[in-house]
Parts: C-alpha cells; structure tokens; sequence
C-alpha cells in the first residue's frame, strides 16, 4: 500500500512537473544544472565538478573536442535527451561506487568501474582482497522497467543496481529478483 501511494504520488508530480516545464529544462534540472542560467557566461563557468566529470568519463572522446556547456547550448531537446541520460548514468555509477567504497564492501573489498564507458554486461565490478573480480554490476539510472527487464535478461548473471525510485516501483511489480535498491 505504501509504495502504491509513492508510485501514484510519484506519477502525479511528474504530471505536474511536465505541465510546467520544458522536456529541456527538465533534462537539465535532472543533472543539477538551473535551465535559467544555462546560456549566462556565469553558468558556463559554473558547471559542479562531478557533472563535468561524469561527462568526461561517459563521452572521452567528445569531451576532449567540445565542452559541455558547448554541446548543450547547440543541441535540441530531443538531441539532449540520451545525452543527458548518458551523463546522469555515469553520475550514478560514479555515485554508487563512492558509496560501496565508504566502508560499504567486505574489508579489502573495492568498487570500481569498467575502463569503457561501452562494456558489455557490467558497469561495476567489486574487487576482492587480492584484486580479483569477486562479482560485477550493471548500474540503471533510468525510469524504465524495461530498460532493467531487458537488462536482466540480456545479462541474467549480473545483478543489476538501480535507482530508490525505480528498485520501488519494480518490487510493487513482483520483479524486482536480482535487482539492487542503491539507495540514490
């Protein structure tokens, strides 16, 4: 009952959200970043460190021919949107493994995240004390249960770490088997 309450509440200030604001004002808003202030030069210079490196490690190649604050002054809503989503991925990733590596894991135990942004089947993997992967994840920072389903299925030995929001509305679904609540 609880979480059919959050799920319901949930999808009424989306509703809300969407009737008053722009597809790009909430992509950016997503990452942190006030649509108001994206095209002043006092923004440009402003971008939190950990967005910006987010980007850098989800698109190296891109990041070293065009900047951020470049690419979305230039790019439409909908050219955003997976970009963004890509950037609020790795931020995720980049968040979670902060907090697995915060006293979080096994004593001698390390979180880290794969050398390509693009690795198949796994996003995270959990060193043991001897520097062997112990086990890897696959981190879905995204609001489709799908996109997890296809996921699990695709890569049914991966365990698949997920948003609060998310990991929620796939236990009210009876799907949430193999599935990691990270918490964020």
């Amino acid at each position: 009952d609880i979480l059919k309450r959050q799920s319901e509440e949930y999808e009424s200030l989306n509703k809300k959200l969407r009737r008053n604001h722009s597809n790009k004002e909430i992509l950016l808003d997503s990452l942190g970043i006030s649509f108001s202030y994206m095209k002043s030069y006092v923004w440009i210079e402003h971008i939190p460190r950990e967005v910006q490196d987010a980007y850098e490690a989800a698109y190296p190649n891109l990041a070293r021919q065009q900047s951020l604050s470049d690419i979305i002054n230039s790019r439409s809503e909908t050219e955003l949107s997976g970009f963004i989503n890509g950037i609020k991925g790795k931020l995720f990733e980049q968040r979670y493994i902060e907090y697995l590596n915060d006293g979080n894991l096994p004593d001698g135990y390390q979180a880290v995240l794969a050398e390509s942004p693009t690795n198949p089947g796994w996003d995270i993997a959990i060193l043991d004390e001897n520097g062997q992967i112990d086990q890897v994840l696959q981190a879905k920072a995204t609001s489709s249960l799908d996109y997890v389903q296809e996921a699990l299925s695709r890569y049914p030995e991966v365990q698949v770490v997920t948003t609060e929001e998310v990991y929620s509305h796939l236990t009210m679904h009876g799907i949430a088997e193999n599935v990691i609540d990270s918490g964020i």
